[in-house]
């Protein structure tokens, strides 16, 4: 660009310590960095202003980078950033790209790029030090994207740093980011990382949506390779600019598929004004929902009990067949403190839900039972109330709506982090909502309440564009408090009707059934029962012990009969197994007594633990099956171990054979031998007959 205006900047151990020079015949000689500059700008056309206004078509070079590590000047330029303008004095676009790799394998940025979308808010910059060069700034703190654009480059007197800053802006509104560990078209990693204003000529950013992507077979995805991953934070806020209320955490094997051009450059993404409704609108194998009732700051979303774990892929891509248990008992973190197992964890005062088994676009859904937003066809979920504490939701019959609060305390620890596991604890309290009863139970006492109520108040979508936050804040503002947690059984107050009042009673087991619902009651000696439902409901409880009751919802009748005790029978059927070699394990087990049984469970054979239920629950004269795969590791006959806490009766051993060697011979007379014998045949005719055809064709 010869001709063009020229700014060099010289910067010695990143802004840290002065620049040393010398003058020789009135020349400034630049010595602490071999005389390279740091970084050097040129207009791609016209000066540093244009008309009175401020010149973004522009060129940076910069040196001193190797990969992602900072190395002496020598130069040669390892960056160059390229921005351009949206309108006279308005940057509308900034692309940077690696030109010195290195480490060809080594994740590492290699392409940025940058977008100032429409509605992104007025441009504000502060008076530059040099009135005649607009692009340098002094100052004493960080800057305030939200409030003004910072310099491109910027001196940070109090923390001694030369800042290179976007030319478009980053946590304002508006701003649509790329940040990849490859080079275009395909890109990965940080692409998008997209933040949203959705109020009209505002900075403030209440939409960031914040994407983990990697493309099939890409170089720096994580295992497994062969498979696509997207995962995305979708945080938005409702009610004030400092604090995220709400959060959308999906991930699946879902692919870009426009093509989006920034400068000269095009790339595989999601257009940005698109990408809101893409993510909202698409359906996802997995979706978690997260909630900071009382709010979290911080300039990125929420990061926590988030789709986007690690741990989750391996069982997205089908490779583990086991549903991750962070999903149902997440950590409970004692802080907000970012750490290595965030995205598996609930900070004090968060909650959060999760569909796995559905691909599904995200929906939300008021739940009149504790008015307070859910996870349409959310699985379960957990709240984290703190000091052990939990409110778990659950859906029973697996429908559109959570059915289920429990308040429970939590004793399960994972030393290795040393953090509680929302793992099922003793329930306190609880709140079942099931085919127009509702149905509460504490320690002493049951409620048993005949209403009528929907299943939800109103069903919506994320937020995406101005009209749907704007609608949402109107919608959501008479549910940010919900019922009170500390007054379960008042929230039966809101929900008119006949009642029945077990005092001395509690309800366990709680489960639905083809015709409507099943639990077990326990009567103390000196219960009591009144209520106008009394008669119609249960007939006569005339003693302490436990009862099995269900009920039918289409015959609209209650059953109940005096249970007797669980009683287990655990069955292992197998093929005879060999060591080794994987084996398919059927386990059943059998309750021989009227009462359900429910709890944890754990299966041993040998020394080695193979399965394990958090909650095992078993109907009262049935029998329930697991598969489990197994790879036995001893040989002989082994102990058979099934922990519960229950009578049980089952085999003592599991009897393991050995498995021979096979050797080269041998591999002739397996029960392939046959193919062998003949492709091994076919081979050497094939061979006969090609040497028998060149000897003809060169004696001929």
């Amino acid at each position: 660009f010869e001709g063009q205006p020229q700014a060099s900047f010289y910067v010695n151990n990143e802004g840290a310590a002065p620049v040393e020079v010398t003058i020789q015949n009135n020349d400034v000689l630049v010595t602490s960095t071999n005389g390279h500059p740091s970084m050097v700008m040129t207009t791609k056309t016209g000066g540093w202003y244009v008309d009175g206004e401020i010149n973004y078509n522009l060129i940076t070079q910069r040196d001193g980078i190797s990969g992602k590590e900072r190395v002496p000047l020598d130069g040669e330029f390892d960056y160059i950033i390229e921005s351009g303008e949206e309108a006279p004095g308005i940057a509308g676009w900034e692309t940077r790209k690696l030109l010195n790799d290195p480490q060809a394998r080594w994740g590492y940025p290699r392409f940025g790029a940058s977008v100032r979308m429409p509605g992104a808010g007025e441009v504000i910059t502060s008076e530059p030090i040099l009135p005649g060069f607009p692009h340098l700034g002094v100052g004493m703190a960080r800057s305030r994207w939200y409030e003004q654009n910072p310099h491109t480059f910027y001196y940070n007197i109090e923390r001694e740093t030369f800042d290179l800053n976007s030319t478009v802006g980053f946590y304002n509104g508006g701003i649509y980011r790329i940040n990849s560990l490859s080079h275009g078209p395909e890109v990965d990693f940080e692409s998008p990382f997209a933040t949203y204003n959705l109020e009209p000529g505002s900075r403030q950013t209440r939409l960031v949506i914040r994407a983990g992507s990697f493309p099939a077979n890409g170089l720096f995805g994580p295992e497994p390779k062969q498979r696509t991953r997207t995962s995305l934070r979708y945080s938005w806020k409702l009610f004030n600019d400092r604090d995220w209320d709400y959060g959308i955490h999906v991930a699946g094997p879902l692919e870009y598929e426009d093509e989006v051009t920034i400068g000269s450059d095009t790339i595989v993404a999601v257009e940005p004004e698109h990408f809101p409704k893409w993510v909202t609108n698409s359906p996802w194998p997995l979706v978690t929902f997260v909630e900071p009732p009382e709010g979290y700051g911080g300039s990125e979303g929420i990061y926590f009990y988030s789709a986007q774990a690690d741990e989750y892929q391996s069982w997205l891509a089908g490779i583990d067949n086991q549903e991750p248990v962070t999903l149902a008992s997440p950590y409970l973190l004692n802080d907000t403190f970012l750490n290595e197992v965030q995205a598996l964890g609930l900070p004090p005062g968060f909650r959060g839900e999760y569909h796995s088994a559905y691909f599904r676009a995200p929906r939300l859904y008021v739940s009149p039972i504790d008015n307070r937003l859910h996870l349409e066809h959310a699985m379960g979920g957990v709240w984290n109330l703190g000091n052990g504490r939990i409110l778990r939701t659950r859906n029973l019959d697996q429908d559109a709506y959570l059915d289920a609060w429990t308040l429970e305390t939590i004793t399960t620890r994972d030393e290795e982090q040393g953090l509680l596991v929302a793992s099922p604890g003793t329930i306190e309290e609880a709140i079942y909502a099931l085919d127009n009863y509702i149905i509460y139970s504490s320690l002493d006492t049951v409620e048993i309440r005949r209403a009528s109520f929907d299943p939800a108040t109103f069903v919506t979508a994320p937020p995406t564009d101005p009209e749907s936050w704007q609608e949402q804040r109107r919608l959501f503002a008479d549910y940010r408090e919900g019922r009170p947690i500390e007054d379960m059984r008042g929230w039966l107050a809101a929900f008119p009707g006949e009642t029945l009042i077990i005092e001395g009673a509690q309800v366990r087991g709680m489960r639905t059934t083809d015709t409507g619902f099943h639990f077990t009651l326990v009567l103390d000696e000196a219960a009591q029962v009144t209520g106008d439902l009394t008669e119609t409901l249960l007939g006569s409880l005339n003693e302490q012990g436990v009862y099995a009751l269900s009920y039918n919802r289409q015959a609209n009748v209650w059953q109940q009969e005096y249970a007797t005790p669980a009683q287990l029978t655990v069955e292992l059927i197998t093929e005879t197994p060999q060591v080794f070699v994987p084996q398919h394990l059927t386990v059943d087990i059998s309750n021989e007594g009227g009462a359900d049984w429910f709890g944890p469970a754990e299966l041993y054979v040998g020394d080695e633990l193979i399965e394990v239920w958090e909650t095992l629950l078993v109907p009262g004269r049935s029998k329930v099956s697991h598969d489990v795969v197994w790879t036995p590791r001893q040989q002989g006959s082994l102990p058979l171990t099934f922990t519960a806490n229950a009578p049980l009766t089952m085999s003592e051993t599991l009897y393991v054979r050995t498995t021979p060697r096979v050797s080269f011979s041998d591999a002739l007379w397996l029960p392939t031998r046959g193919y062998l014998r003949y492709v091994i045949m076919m081979t050497l005719a094939l061979c006969l007959i090609t040497i028998a055809f060149w000897r003809t064709w060169k004696t001929a």
